[in-house]
């Protein structure tokens, strides 16, 4: 079961750095949106119902946090993100963790950075690219249910923008943020538990098994936005069906100034929103139902149907011999064997060489054992002849 592979929504409010939206833009699959913190607010909720996967802020935020994944890019102010003390003059990159999936293939080693917010690191996350004194450059972690990130300096303020390092980074980061698809992309063993992610619109999901019979799941809290399924004894195919809530709008309205599409810097493509349209799968229904396989360790294991008879005859038979090209249409000549077996002189050359090795080894005792021989043979020739 391949999950669908949908267009992903990324809105930046801000005033736009044209560094961050060219290596956005490269983003696979990506429809990016701008807007200003002035127009940032209810108008920019999108009229198709789909919900943005990814909010990135510049600068300063907004009072109210949106239910939505985030990416704080220096921020100014204190907020649920993070404490702000201060800035940063210079700030140098502590040791990185090699561990660390979202600096992978992330070379920083000479990256300089002019200015940066001076942070105090959340409780909910953990420091990516650590800086001087205790003071995080950029943090991640799932705050109160939300997948949230806090790069301490704009790019424009260093020379990352000018490095490969910067669009891998970017693509890591934004990688985790908005995570994969609802449904589990591999298949599943028997009795593994799985994650399954509930809609920002539904209160609950549903999960149906092979045999039929239905579980029902609800969150933990409030704020979490994943349950964990652990049903999974019968292999099949599994199915989840989310409950929205009864106020829950598949169109919502949207009045005033909208998010408007961000420039791509795909070479020779139109703004985002219109080049998705154009060569993007279509969009994905988010409370749409999912489906997910449990399968026998591998797929060759789960095939146990039986081979038809004719392929169990057909095995051991070689092709029929055919014409060789230039020896006459009715010529046929037989291919000589593609293996030979030369293993029988390899080993005798291999036995040769160790019994000349094992005869220098031991080359003291094969002489007293020659002179012995000798010895006794000339001492029966004596006695013979008296």
């Amino acid at each position: 079961m391949v999950p669908p592979n949908g267009t992903r929504l990324i809105l930046v409010v801000g005033d736009g750095d044209p560094y961050l939206e060219t290596a956005l833009g490269y983003l696979p699959n990506v429809e990016l949106y701008g807007v200003t913190l002035a127009d940032y607010g209810p108008a920019t909720e999108r009229t198709d119902g789909r919900p943005w996967d990814l909010i990135i802020f510049e600068g300063p935020l907004p009072g109210e946090l949106p239910r939505t994944p985030i990416l704080a890019i220096a921020p100014t102010d204190d907020s649920p993100l993070g404490e702000v003390t201060g800035t940063l003059e210079n700030p140098g990159i502590g040791s990185l963790s090699p561990d660390e999936p979202i600096l992978r293939y992330v070379d920083l080693s000479t990256t300089h950075i002019a200015e940066a917010s001076r942070l105090v690191l959340p409780e909910w996350a953990r420091a990516v690219i650590p800086g001087p004194r205790g003071s995080p450059l950029l943090y991640s972690g799932n705050r109160a249910g939300l997948p949230t990130a806090v790069l301490a300096f704009e790019p424009r303020r260093s020379d990352l923008p000018l490095q490969v390092a910067f669009p891998i980074l970017l693509a890591n980061l934004t990688g985790e943020l908005m995570g994969g698809s609802a449904a589990p992309t591999e298949a599943i063993q028997p009795g593994t538990p799985v994650s399954l992610t509930v809609p920002s619109a539904a209160t609950g999901i549903s999960v149906t098994r092979p045999d039929g019979s239905t579980v029902e799941l609800v969150p933990g809290t409030g704020l979490a936005t994943t349950v964990t399924f652990a049903g999974t004894e019968l292999p099949g195919i599994y199915t989840v069906t989310p409950h929205l809530a009864p106020s829950a709008s598949a169109a919502p309205s949207a009045s005033g100034p909208a998010a408007t599409p961000r420039a791509t810097a795909t070479p020779g493509a139109s703004p985002a929103g219109a080049a998705a349209s154009a060569s993007a799968p279509p969009p994905v229904d988010p409370n749409a139902s999912i489906k997910f396989a449990v399968d026998l360790f591998d797929v060759d294991e789960s095939t146990i149907a039986p081979g038809g008879a004719a392929a169990i005859e057909a095995l051991g038979t070689g092709p029929a011999p055919s014409a060789v090209p230039g020896t006459g249409s009715g010529e046929v000549t037989t291919r000589p064997s593609a293996r030979d077996e030369l293993w029988v002189p390899i080993v005798l050359l291999v036995l040769l060489v160790l019994s000349i090795e094992w005869a220098v080894y031991h080359r003291d005792a094969l002489i007293r054992i020659r002179r012995g021989f000798v010895a006794r043979l000339g001492r029966g020739q004596a006695d013979g002849a008296a």
